[in-house]
């Protein structure tokens, strides 16, 4: 059970790197390129491979000792490596982790991201708007299921509430938001 479990693991992280790395390609083509954004994605790019590397050791590391079983006259050089010198786990698990909180104090992703979570970033990359920010009026089993509207983005529905894609003209109340510097600096 163990295994699978760790396995899983790996495949969930594989999976958000391939979400983030989608989303960065999105900006990037988008011509939205903002050391905010940036910031953080480098900052959840190296936070992922530190715990990939350390998944990947766990994995190494119970695969080495899951089938063990002890017998009389056992010679522990038998044993892995891994199992057998504690300076991996201090390296691989406890080395990794620190690294990773460390990082996560001092270049933590919310330190670049704006106080609102109705701000959003214009397609120019520099600008901020505000808008009326996210309201899900799928019905709840619907959002349970498909908590990221997978369904929605393959079938392209719902694009008139996305008001961010033309720079905070239109939305769900049809109101414009605060779309350009000028705007900005005034409020």
């Amino acid at each position: 059970m163990l295994k699978a479990a760790l396995l899983i693991q790996v495949g969930v992280i594989a999976l958000f790197i391939f979400l983030a790395v989608t989303f960065h390609r999105r900006c990037l083509r988008a011509g939205i390129v903002h050391s905010g954004l940036n910031s953080v994605l480098y900052t959840l790019y190296a936070s992922t491979s530190l715990l990939t590397v350390r998944t990947i050791f766990r994995v190494v590391e119970y695969w080495s000792i899951a089938d063990f079983h002890y017998e009389p006259g056992f010679d522990p050089k038998n044993l892995s490596p891994i199992i057998r010198y504690e300076w991996f786990f201090y390296v691989f698990e406890a080395g990794l982790m620190l690294c990773n909180h460390a990082m996560m104090n001092f270049r933590h992703p919310r330190k670049y991201l704006p106080k609102s979570t109705k701000t959003y970033l214009a397609q120019d990359g520099v600008t901020e708007i505000t808008g009326p920010g996210y309201d899900d009026k799928r019905p709840f089993l619907i959002t349970i299921l498909d908590p990221f509207d997978l369904y929605g983005t393959v079938k392209g529905t719902n694009k008139e509430t996305r008001f961010w894609e033309n720079n905070g003209i239109g939305g769900s109340n049809g109101q414009r938001a605060l779309a350009n510097k000028s705007d900005l600096e005034a409020a």
